[in-house]
């Protein structure tokens, strides 16, 4: 989660003392909204700015808070809990009753009411993560012409017995430059060998293909994503595997350094096994002026029952919504669905129960875009184009 909040916006208040009784207090009313949906950004530390933690910090941006969330920018856009409720789904979003509290106490003055403890942030880093693997050689990033690059290495496999992981939390290490991860088991044990690179000591480059054939797909990360953690099971790494981890950077200029990586956590045995599989279709455009253009996938009838524990949808800058769902005749069960997506806040959506994706059902996928780029969108990974995919994490 993140947040600029201006600080032309921010204002200083009194406590408010003479204020009349109806309005609002941070006492009561209002720290119970920012401690459940602010300060995990808002503290010291934090990727927001500001303190919400105290009175004092927070009521510095009363004004500011009152203007983000009545414009809906805060909390940041996230995948609609209506649709199925996920874990942690309580923290990014907040009720209309609650923005006209935080707009009613910021116009009356923002009282304290009585003195309270400070608030305490969410943890948001992945709890008992007991390993960690880095790119084994630091990157220096070259971008192409377009200002993408898509650079792989095989990570030192840390793990001397089978392992299953239950836990992902990646190490960003030059967010400026970094778009998104995307770590992979090599089924081969072959990685990098399309790509037509003599040396693959020190990476190569994966553009082409961006993904190989035989690749397990073990996490993706993406702006504003937190820890994954798996409510239950996790996902096998054997000692001999090729672990890949893919790196996607966009920048204006080369020469930045960057040693990305995870951190795991980590279990001796997991169930059930999880896997993790991509849907979305490809190959598309979206002409200049299109305004809800609207992208389909499906697969019908997979053979056998799945469950479905979470999903990270993805679009890229001209992603305006998204929705996904299980449909058996005339059930429709709901998986994803966001009508205001925010390339800067995308998550893995781990839900509170699973999904059953039952024999003779269709799972559907389609993305909504607004093109007013001045150029065609075509379909592919770079920043400037476009993507539709959403990646389930699943178990059968």
């Amino acid at each position: 989660m993140m947040l600029i909040l201006m600080m032309a916006c921010a204002t200083t208040v009194d406590s408010g003392d003479d204020v009349a009784g109806d309005v609002p207090t941070w006492e009561v009313e209002v720290s119970p909204i920012v401690g459940r949906a602010c300060v995990g950004c808002h503290h010291p530390g934090g990727v927001g700015q500001g303190d919400f933690t105290t009175f004092a910090g927070a009521s510095a941006y009363a004004v500011a808070m009152k203007a983000a969330t009545d414009a809906g920018r805060m909390p940041p856009a996230a995948m609609d809990a209506t649709c199925r409720p996920y874990v942690g789904h309580e923290r990014l979003a907040i009720s209309d009753d609650e923005v006209a509290a935080i707009a009613a106490w910021a116009d009356g003055g923002a009282p304290e009411g009585a003195a309270i403890a400070a608030l305490v942030p969410p943890e948001l880093t992945l709890a008992g993560a007991d390993v960690e693997a880095t790119l084994p050689i630091a990157h220096s990033v070259t971008p192409g012409d377009d200002g993408n690059e898509y650079h792989c290495q095989v990570l030192v496999n840390p793990f001397t017995e089978t392992t299953y992981i239950t836990g992902f939390d990646v190490i960003v290490d030059e967010a400026s430059v970094v778009h998104h991860t995307l770590l992979a088991v090599d089924g081969g044990a072959d990685a990098g060998a399309a790509s037509g690179d003599a040396d693959l000591t020190d990476g190569w480059d994966c553009r082409t293909p961006i993904a190989e054939n035989d690749w397990n797909i073990l996490h993706a990360w993406a702006p504003g994503m937190e820890p994954t953690a798996f409510p239950e099971g996790g996902m096998k790494v054997e000692p001999g595997d090729q672990i890949v981890l893919q790196m996607h950077y966009f920048a204006d200029e080369a020469g930045t350094i960057d040693q990305s990586g995870y951190r795991f956590r980590t279990a001796a045995s997991a169930d059930p096994e999880i896997f993790m599989a991509p849907l979305g279709p490809t190959g598309f455009r979206v002409a200049d002026g299109e305004v809800e253009a609207v992208q389909e996938d499906y697969v019908n009838d997979y053979g056998v029952d799945i469950t479905v524990h979470g999903v990270f949808p993805h679009m890229h800058l001209y992603g305006v919504g998204y929705q996904s769902a299980v449909v058996d005749g005339g059930t429709e069960t709901c998986l994803a669905r966001d009508d205001d997506w925010d390339f800067g806040h995308q998550m893995t959506y781990l839900y509170e129960e699973p999904a059953i994706w039952g024999q003779g059902a269709t799972l559907t996928t389609s993305c909504t875009y607004d093109n007013t780029s001045g150029d065609t969108l075509t379909y592919g990974e770079g920043t400037n184009q476009e993507m539709c995919f959403f990646l389930f994490y699943y178990s059968t």
